[in-house]
C-alpha cells in the first residue's frame, strides 16, 4: 500500500524547529514527484505528513501504526538507515498531535458556548462571570471579593459604564458592593448617569430604600449637599420606621465628615427603634458633644448594661459613659465607669489614660499616678502610658525613674519626640546638663521644626559652660525656625551681656520685652546692661518692674 502527497515545500506551521536536516527529512518523508514518477516514502506510510500539517488526529496515527506493525525506533534495523527513525521525529510527531487535539478541543468549548470564566484566565476582569462571584459573596464580602469586583467595574470603557452599573445592581442587594459601586462611580465621574438610574429606580420601586440610600451617599460624595438633604427628607417620609436604613445612614455620614446630618439620622433612627451598637455609640458621643451630657450617658450607658454583647463592645460603652460623666464634673461617676472599661478590656491604653485625668481632675494626684503605674505595669509596651507616667513622676520629683522610663521607649522607638523632649527636661532637672544637651541634639536632628527645641538647645549649651560663639549659632537656628519666640532674644541679650557687649544686649532684651512684657527676667538682664553703660536711673526702673512682677506672680 503506498501513499503519495502531493509536492509541497516544509512549512512549520505547528512552531516546531529540529533544524534544516529535520526539515529535509520531512520534505522527503511527504513525498514528491519528480519527472511524472511518485518517489517511495523513505519513512513509515503512518507518520507521513499527508496533510500538510501536524497530522490528522490522534485514533488516525494510532490506527495506522497499528495497521503497518510499526516496531519501536530501538528495533529498526542498522542495516537500512532508510528505515531509522530518530527519537526526536517521533516525540516531536507525537507532540504535535496532541497540540492539534488540545487546539480542537478548545475550538469545540468555545463554539458550544461554555461559561466564560472557563477559558479566561484569571487576570482578565471583562472575563469575570460577575454573577458566580457575587453569589460567592457573605454577608461582609472580604476586601479581595471586592477587590475583583472593582477590577470588572475598571475593565468598561465610560460608554459601558451604565449597563455594568445596572448589573450590578440587578445582581445584588449586597450594602458593601453597593457602597463600592457609588464609590467607583464618583471615582470615575459618572454622577450624572449613576444619579439618573438610580433616581429612576428609587422611583420605580417606591418600597425599595436601598436606591434612595445610594443617591444620598452619591451626592455626599459629589459635594451636592442640597440634593443630598432633599434625599434625606425623602428616606424619612417613604421609611419612618425602617431604623436600620436610618441607622447605615447615619454611620456612614458620621464617617464622611457629615456630623450635622449624621446626628438627625441616628436620632430619627432611636425614635423608629433600637439603635445597633455602633450606631448607639456614635449617637452618645455626638450628644456629648454638643452638651446633652445626660442623653449621651443613657445612650451609652444602655449599651454598657447589655450582657449579650462582647467584652470590648461594653468596655467602649463604659469607657464613654465615663467620659461623658468626666464632661459633666461628675468625676466619681466618671472614675467608677472607667474602672468598669478596664475591668472588660485592660488591654485598651485609653482607658487608663482616661482614669488618670478624671483623678488629675479631682486633684487626686496619687490616685492618677497609681492608675499609670497599673497601666504601664500591665502595657509596658504602650508609648502613651509611659511618657504620661514618667511626665507624673517628673513631677512628684522622681526623676531618676522617669528617666529610666523615658530612655527605654526613646530606645525602642527613636521618633517618639515627646520622650525625647520629656527626656532632656529630665536630665536638666537632675542636674545633668550635659546629657540634656546631647538629648536636645537628637531631638532637633530627628524634628529640626520642633517646637523651641533650638532655644531649649541654647539654654542647655548655656547651662553646659559651652563657648558664647557656640550659644549664639544655636541661637540663630532658633531664630530662623521661631522668630517670634522671645527667649531667643532674652537669651542673646544675656550672652551679650556676658560678652560685655551691652549695647547689642539693650536691643535685644528690649525686643523681648516688647514681646512677652509680663515676665519678669529680661527686665532684670536689660537693668544690668544699663548699669554697665552706666544709666543708673534706666537700670533702677527696670528692676523696680522685674520686682513688681514677681510680687504679682507669687500674689496669684
Amino acid at each position: 500500500m503506498s501513499i503519495s502527497a502531493p509536492f509541497h515545500k516544509y512549512d512549520d506551521v505547528c512552531g516546531e524547529r529540529a533544524g534544516v536536516e529535520g526539515a529535509k527529512r520531512r520534505r522527503v518523508d511527504a513525498g514528491y514527484r519528480r519527472g511524472g514518477a511518485t518517489k517511495p516514502s523513505a519513512r513509515p506510510v503512518a507518520t507521513r505528513r499527508v496533510d500538510g500539517g501536524c497530522g490528522r488526529s490522534l485514533r488516525w496515527l494510532s490506527s495506522k501504526m497499528a495497521q503497518h506493525r510499526l516496531p519501536p525506533p530501538a528495533l529498526i534495523s542498522p542495516h537500512k538507515p532508510h528505515l531509522q527513525t530518530s527519537s526526536y521525529l517521533w516525540n516531536g510527531t507525537l507532540r504535535l498531535c496532541f497540540r492539534l487535539v488540545s487546539f480542537v478541543f478548545l475550538g469545540l468549548t468555545i463554539v458550544s458556548g461554555a461559561p466564560r470564566q472557563q477559558i479566561a484566565t484569571s487576570s482578565d476582569p471583562t472575563a469575570l462571570d460577575l454573577a458566580s462571584l457575587l453569589g460567592q459573596f457573605g454577608e461582609e464580602p472580604s476586601a479581595a471579593q471586592l477587590g475583583r469586583v472593582r477590577d470588572w467595574l475598571g475593565s468598561h470603557q465610560p460608554g459601558q459604564w451604565e449597563a455594568a452599573f445596572d448589573e450590578v445592581l440587578k445582581l445584588t442587594d449586597s450594602r458593601p458592593v453597593h457602597d463600592l459601586l457609588i464609590q467607583e462611580s464618583h471615582r470615575r465621574k459618572h454622577h450624572a448617569s449613576a444619579r439618573k438610574r438610580l433616581s429612576t429606580l428609587s422611583d420605580n420601586n417606591p418600597s425599595t430604600p436601598t436606591y434612595l440610600v445610594n443617591l444620598v451617599q452619591l451626592e455626599i460624595l459629589a459635594g451636592d449637599g442640597k440634593r443630598a438633604r432633599g434625599h434625606l427628607r425623602s428616606a424619612a417620609t417613604r421609611f419612618p420606621k425602617l431604623a436600620q436604613i436610618h441607622s447605615d445612614l447615619g454611620q456612614w455620614l458620621f464617617d464622611h465628615g457629615q456630623g450635622d446630618l449624621a446626628f438627625a439620622e441616628l436620632l430619627r433612627a432611636q425614635s423608629a427603634g433600637t439603635l445597633p451598637p455602633r450606631a448607639a455609640l456614635v449617637l452618645a458621643s455626638m450628644e456629648a458633644t454638643v452638651g446633652a451630657y445626660k442623653d449621651g450617658i443613657d445612650t451609652a450607658s444602655s449599651i454598657e448594661k447589655r450582657s449579650d454583647l462582647p467584652a470590648p463592645v461594653r468596655a467602649e460603652a463604659a469607657a464613654l459613659t465615663g467620659k461623658t460623666y468626666a464632661l459633666a464634673r461628675q468625676e466619681k461617676d466618671a472614675a467608677r465607669y472607667l474602672e468598669q472599661a478596664i475591668e472588660l478590656a485592660p488591654e485598651v491604653e485609653d482607658y487608663y489614660l482616661s482614669l488618670a485625668k478624671v483623678h488629675q481632675q479631682s486633684q487626686s494626684e496619687g490616685d492618677a499616678l497609681a492608675v499609670l503605674r497599673e497601666g504601664h505595669g500591665r502595657l509596658p509596651e504602650a508609648q502613651g502610658l509611659g511618657v504620661a507616667l514618667a511626665r507624673r513622676l517628673m513631677t512628684a520629683g522622681d526623676f531618676n525613674t522617669a528617666i529610666g522610663i523615658l530612655s527605654g521607649i526613646s530606645n525602642r522607638s527613636p521618633d517618639q519626640l515627646e520622650a525625647l523632649s520629656l527626656l532632656a527636661q529630665a536630665h536638666r532637672a537632675s542636674g545633668n546638663p550635659k546629657l540634656a544637651t546631647q538629648t536636645w541634639r537628637r531631638l532637633a536632628q530627628h524634628q529640626p521644626r520642633y517646637p523651641m527645641v533650638h532655644v531649649f538647645l541654647a539654654q542647655s549649651l548655656s547651662e553646659e559652660g559651652a563657648s558664647n560663639a557656640e550659644v549664639l549659632e544655636a541661637l540663630k537656628t532658633a531664630e530662623a525656625t521661631s522668630p517670634g519666640d522671645s527667649d531667643v532674644y532674652y537669651l542673646r541679650g544675656r550672652v551679650y551681656n556676658e560678652m560685655g557687649q551691652h549695647e547689642e544686649a539693650v536691643k535685644e532684651l528690649t525686643r523681648a520685652i516688647s514681646m512677652q512684657p509680663n515676665i519678669p527676667s529680661p527686665y532684670y538682664q536689660l537693668g544690668l546692661a544699663y548699669q554697665q553703660l552706666g544709666q543708673e536711673e534706666l537700670a533702677r526702673k527696670q528692676f523696680e518692674k522685674k520686682e513688681r512682677l514677681e510680687g504679682a506672680t507669687s500674689g496669684r
